[in-house]
């Protein structure tokens, strides 16, 4: 089946998102530390001298609550940065800018985008619109919102606004891919904020995101979740079962906009993901290599969802894979 282009899919797209964001439990996501706890004073001290700034507001749309992200700052601030944008996970019903996207990794959440810091990137956390507060495009026009503010604050916090990443896990790897997918897409952008910046990144970490909606029941895993049913997040998020608004779950998916000019991708997914099929990540990295897009696809053997059965030094490799994969991409390292 030939990929509509983004000129046909658009105005089509913009039509269906203006007639209208679930996916698994809260038991399915970890708890996310207590900010009380992570954040006990203004500002927050990691390993290698990074500075964890937390609840600062990138948007404000009328109806709603403010949303916040946290950065996490290098410590020498005399250049440029890249930026990596986190998108927690959770359904699209929970979570917080503080869930881990690794289950078996040591130590917080946080301790690990330090990290990531503290190599050479603003790393910043964000919180979204969940599905109870707002359906499908809400989630999409909040993380489009964090990368214009990114942008718009370069100077500020030291970044170059020309390396922007996105970064997810399962609802926050579905927002990751769109954000690669979709920075040509007018239609999408949202009213969050500084509309004179761009919201297209560079390049895109995915962990067992959802790419490809229409397809989740496609290959049944024994065992795993119905998609396709009242009770699914899927249709918390788009309001209705994926069956009885096909158009709104391609709208929904980072598949239907792959294009040329696309960010680079690198798709981590479990072998036995119950939540989520590894044929969701398959389906992104094969569209973007047809579309001649870089495209890397990691399988690990033997993991659910959020990796859970991996060992530590699994975990690890899961996290040094993506730490090369942004130096590669976007780094001071290349």
């Amino acid at each position: 089946m030939q990929t509509p282009s983004k000129a046909f899919v658009r105005p089509v797209m913009a039509a269906v998102l203006l007639c209208g964001a679930t996916l698994f439990g809260a038991s399915a996501w970890s708890a996310p530390v207590e900010r009380a706890e992570l954040f006990k004073q203004p500002h927050t001290r990691y390993a290698g001298g990074v500075i964890g700034l937390p609840d600062i507001e990138y948007s404000s749309v009328v109806g709603y609550r403010p949303l916040n992200l946290d950065l996490y700052l290098p410590v020498a601030r005399h250049k440029k940065y890249p930026a990596v944008v986190y998108i927690h996970g959770g359904g699209w019903r929970t979570g917080s800018s503080t869930g881990t996207a690794i289950d078996t990794l040591p130590g917080t959440w946080p301790e690990a985008l330090a990290e990531v810091a503290s190599r050479g990137y603003v790393v910043a956390a964000i919180n979204y619109r969940l599905a109870g507060e707002a359906r499908f495009p809400a989630q999409l026009h909040d993380a489009k919102a964090a990368v214009r503010w990114l942008r718009a604050n370069a100077q500020t916090y030291g970044i170059d606004p020309d390396r922007i990443v996105a970064w997810g896990g399962s609802a926050g790897g579905h927002l990751a891919a769109l954000l690669g997918t979709t920075g040509g897409v007018d239609a999408l952008e949202g009213s969050g904020g500084n509309p004179e910046y761009s919201s297209r990144v560079q390049a895109v970490v995915n962990y067992y995101g959802l790419t490809d909606l229409l397809s989740l029941d496609s290959e049944p895993i024994p065992g795993g979740l119905v998609h396709d049913s009242p009770e699914a997040a899927e249709t918390g998020l788009l309001g209705c079962q994926l069956s009885e608004c096909p158009d709104k779950a391609a709208a929904a998916s980072a598949v239907t906009y792959v294009s040329g000019d696309d960010a680079a991708f690198l798709n981590v997914h479990g072998t036995h993901d119950l939540a989520v099929s590894p044929q969701q990540a398959r389906a992104i990295h094969t569209a973007l290599q047809t579309a001649g897009v870089y495209s890397e696809l990691m399988y690990v053997d033997g993991a659910n969802h959020i990796f859970k059965g991996t060992s530590p030094a699994q975990a690890a490799d899961i996290l040094r894979t993506t730490i090369e994969f942004i130096d590669r991409q976007v780094g001071n390292r290349r």
